[in-house]
C-alpha cells in the first residue's frame, strides 16, 4: 500500500481473500501500478476494460438480492465475473465493460418498489 501512495495511485477498491488481494485502480494507472509492486514477490493479472456496476439499497430500501439469485443470473446470461463483494448496503460487481448495461438490466429486474401505506 505504501508503494501505491507514494505512486499517487488511486486504489478504489482493495479485497483480501485466501487466493490473494485484488486491487481495483483506474486503468490508467496499469502501468504505473506494475511498476509500484515491481520489487514485491507477487504475480499480477490485470482486467483492463472493466465496468463498476452498483446496486444500492437505504434501511428503507427493499433487502438486496441473494449471492445465489444474482450469480445464477449472470450463468443464466454468460456474463463472466471479474470480481464481486456485496455487504448489507451495496452489491457491486465488476465485468468487461460490453456487459455493463447487461448487468444493470439483470440488477433492475430484482428492484421493488416500496410498499405504500
Amino acid at each position: 500500500m505504501e508503494h501505491l501512495a507514494a505512486s499517487g495511485i488511486a486504489v478504489e477498491a482493495v479485497a483480501i481473500t485466501g487466493d490473494g488481494c485484488s486491487f481495483i485502480i483506474d486503468s490508467r494507472d496499469g502501468a504505473r501500478f506494475a511498476s509500484a509492486i515491481d520489487d514485491l514477490n507477487v504475480a499480477l493479472k490485470l482486467h483492463d476494460h472493466c465496468a463498476r456496476v452498483a446496486l444500492t439499497r437505504t434501511a428503507t430500501d427493499w433487502p438486496l438480492p441473494s449471492l445465489k439469485r444474482v450469480m445464477e443470473a449472470f450463468d443464466n446470461e454468460g456474463i463472466g465475473v471479474v470480481h464481486l463483494t456485496s455487504d448489507a448496503t451495496a452489491l457491486t460487481v465488476l465485468v468487461d465493460e460490453r456487459e455493463a448495461d447487461r448487468v444493470a438490466a439483470i440488477f433492475s429486474r430484482f428492484y421493488q418498489p416500496a410498499a405504500s401505506n
